[in-house]
């Protein structure tokens, strides 16, 4: 069995704008669409102007998903600082996310504690870190000053939560028809390192199908996994199945306890919003052949890593196919930089022991190789 498991990189080699700033360019130009018409001949002008004409309905979603979105406003502040300061203006959703959350979290825990000593008392000053954190989300351009006493109830702070978790799923569903309407995939040419590969099941951590548009001519043989959902232009808000979340933060047993901000976490978001999880049965059937051909020559099995930073996040995932037996894992880098920083990932992911028996001796399950980036 040959498996290709793809990150976002797979789609930004196509030449596809899959990033989140690609994403913020685009929110940002509905805002400036809305208001002026002096950016007319640009792309992003056309294509709204084609919605609002021809397809109000999407146009109209797009406006509610948008508008005072708490998310969508701190990510362009942030994008824009980025920017301003010389920097590439990249932006991970999740990470801020999570630092955000935590923030909340934290405050929620010192609200409590500080109505067990004093029940008449609802109100607790939150600190600085906190307003540092909070307030940039909660207030459009962080209206609370330093000098301001800012005060937290335990009511505002399901209030937050639930404002957070609403913006999220507009946002989310905001990306869903930003990927799955504005960007065309059918016109990319093949990778060749791609091409040459006989490929039987796809796992991909990406929402788009680009794969299956470009390369599979198979009549419906390959086996596909959407592990984080699948972007689809005919969802709404609510049926939209795309995974935008945090990983674990907490520890020991508030793990399992403490379920407050359950929602923003991508474990929960898999199960709830039911993605794909194929890719255990891909493992099982890949240790059945193991054991049936034990005393035989078992198949040799393949792992194609392309486009994935391997990060800790999808260790549980990346774990379970790398150190499966009888199997050899590919892992393409474009540079010597991210070939460096997939091996301190890996390490993370398997162990320094484990990466180093691996990748030693004439029996190596690991190989990294540059991708060509040439097209076909």
């Amino acid at each position: 069995m040959n498996i290709l498991v793809i990150g976002n990189g797979f789609d930004i080699a196509h030449g596809l704008p899959t990033k989140y700033g690609d994403f913020l360019n685009y929110v940002q130009a509905f805002y400036r669409m809305k208001n002026s018409t002096e950016d007319c001949d640009s792309l992003y002008y056309k294509y709204f102007q084609s919605l609002k004409n021809t397809r109000p309905e999407i146009y109209n979603e797009l406006d509610k998903l948008i508008t005072d979105n708490c998310w969508l406003d701190y990510f362009t502040q942030i994008y824009k600082r980025r920017e301003t300061e010389g920097k590439d203006g990249w932006i991970d959703f999740e990470s801020e996310i999570s630092l955000v959350i935590q923030a909340l979290d934290s405050a929620r825990h010192a609200i409590n504690e500080a109505l067990k000593h004093d029940d008449e008392n609802e109100h607790y000053c939150l600190q600085q870190w906190h307003l540092n954190i909070l307030c940039p989300v909660v207030f459009r351009d962080g209206i609370i000053k330093n000098h301001e006493v800012f005060t937290f109830t335990a009511s505002n702070i399901i209030a937050i939560k639930t404002l957070f978790l609403n913006c999220l799923n507009k946002l989310i569903r905001c990306l869903e028809i930003y990927l799955s309407d504005y960007i065309s995939i059918d016109t990319c040419s093949q990778l060749q390192d791609i091409a040459n590969l006989e490929i039987h099941c796809v796992l991909s951590f990406n929402y788009t199908d680009t794969y299956k548009q470009i390369y599979d001519k198979s009549t419906g043989s390959i086996k596909y996994d959407f592990i984080h959902g699948k972007a689809n232009i005919a969802n709404d808000v609510n049926s939209c199945n795309l995974v935008l979340g945090i990983d674990e933060y907490l520890s020991g047993e508030d793990k399992d306890k403490d379920n407050e901000f359950i929602q923003f976490k991508k474990f929960f978001q898999r199960i709830y919003k039911g993605t794909g999880c194929l890719y255990t049965d891909w493992a099982r059937l890949i240790n059945d052949n193991n054991i049936r051909f034990a005393k035989a020559n078992p198949p040799i099995n393949n792992v194609y890593i392309y486009g994935h930073s391997l990060d800790i996040t999808d260790a549980d995932i990346l774990r379970r196919l790398i150190l499966l037996d009888n199997t050899i894992t590919t892992i393409f880098y474009h540079s010597k930089e991210s070939m460096g920083d997939q091996i301190a990932n890996l390490v993370k992911v398997i162990g320094e022991e484990e990466l180093i028996k691996r990748t030693d001796g004439r029996n190596r399950s690991i190989i990294f190789k540059q991708s060509s980036s040439e097209i076909l």
